[in-house]
């Protein structure tokens, strides 16, 4: 979106910008529907000659779901599943083209868009579309788009295009195809020079002609040559080699999960031994302390006799040792007394 604004502005800048159709667009404005039967009748041959390009969005859609699949990390083809998609894109196709919309089918930009952005939520797309549709009906962006340079949707097609190649490339990458066999040569590279240089087929009979070209002829010629060609035994062998290694991948998870499971049912069983063992200890533990305390409270009922016949000879010593106190400080007040006397004397003489 960065890129676009700059390069919006730097077009404006340089002065290959024309507003003209902003300034004649209205406000806001009703898209041109059409009602079939009523504004136009359907013309079954004209159909036909638009049918082959089907294969296009077939072969386009099968490859922006297998990108996304690698982008996503989920086998779309899978989960929802191609004959869902399939058939939601062709309904789609079908409604848009009968009111004359544009094709309902997948687009590579889109594809990029979510690779870059990480991004793949069904409900954040769905606001987008409802965005889009709201912002349809104001003319005025309309016109605002439609005056992008075309230098810049090129730069920003650049990167976008590129997305998807390599996002091809690293599905050839992840499904190990080998190169070495030229069989998958000759199917890339038919495929890519069809795809890419513009090749068409066209079949013309009266009025009605049909024209095969760009992807749906590439789709064609690799189909046909992927079951024409032999497959040589070098690479059976090596396809063979594939699903053994992603056979003992599988096996090695589901015996990991095994083992896991194994050891966590171990330590549950270790825990509950622990705890039973700990709860053991602990009634052990408790019921000795019952007994001391049975002994304590005899020893208890023992003691006052012992300390009624203690408190009598403590009191009789307590006595004594007072007797001797009282004595011991008489006659030292008693020597006090005759000395204060003694000195009294001798002063008087002097």
């Amino acid at each position: 979106m960065i890129g676009i604004v700059a390069g919006y502005l730097t077009g404006i800048a340089v002065g290959i910008v024309d507003f003209t159709p902003i300034a004649e667009a209205a406000v806001i404005g009703m898209p041109n529907f059409v009602i079939p039967f009523i504004h136009y009748t359907p013309n079954f041959s004209a159909i036909l000659t638009i049918a082959p390009i089907a294969l296009v969005t077939i072969a386009e859609h099968i490859g922006d779901h297998t990108a996304l699949s690698a982008i996503m990390n989920r086998d779309l083809l899978k989960d929802p599943g191609l004959d869902r998609t399939l058939l939601g894109d062709g309904i789609a196709t079908f409604v848009a083209g009968a009111i004359g919309g544009p094709a309902n089918t997948t687009y590579g930009e889109n594809t990029s868009v979510v690779g870059m952005t990480k991004v793949a939520s069904v409900w954040v797309i769905g606001l987008a579309a409802i965005i889009a549709i709201v912002l349809g009906f104001f003319s005025k962006f309309t016109a605002l788009v439609s005056t992008i340079p075309n230098a810049v949707l090129g730069g920003v097609s650049l990167l976008l295009y590129g997305f998807i190649a390599v996002n091809g490339l690293k599905v050839l990458i992840q499904n190990q195809v080998n190169f070495n066999n030229t069989k998958n040569v000759i199917v890339a590279s038919a495929m890519l020079v069809l795809g890419l240089g513009g090749a068409a087929i066209s079949i013309v009979n009266g009025d009605l002609s049909v024209t095969i070209s760009g992807m749906s002829l590439a789709a064609i010629v690799g189909i046909i040559l992927n079951l024409c060609l032999p497959t040589e035994k070098e690479e059976e062998k090596v396809v063979v080699n594939v699903l053994n290694e992603q056979e003992t991948k599988k096996t090695k998870k589901v015996n990991k999960e095994i083992e896991s499971t194994k050891i966590t049912n171990k330590n549950k069983k270790e825990t509950i031994k622990e705890e039973l063992k700990s709860e053991k200890v602990v009634e052990t533990k408790k019921q000795p302390a019952k007994k001391k305390t049975t002994s304590n409270k005899v020893k208890e009922e023992n003691k006052p006799k012992k300390t009624a016949a203690n408190k009598t000879s403590e009191s009789k010593t307590t006595t004594t040792k007072k007797k001797t106190s009282t004595q011991k400080n008489s006659t030292s007040n008693t020597k006090t007394t005759n000395k204060k006397k003694e000195n009294k004397k001798e002063e008087a003489n002097v």
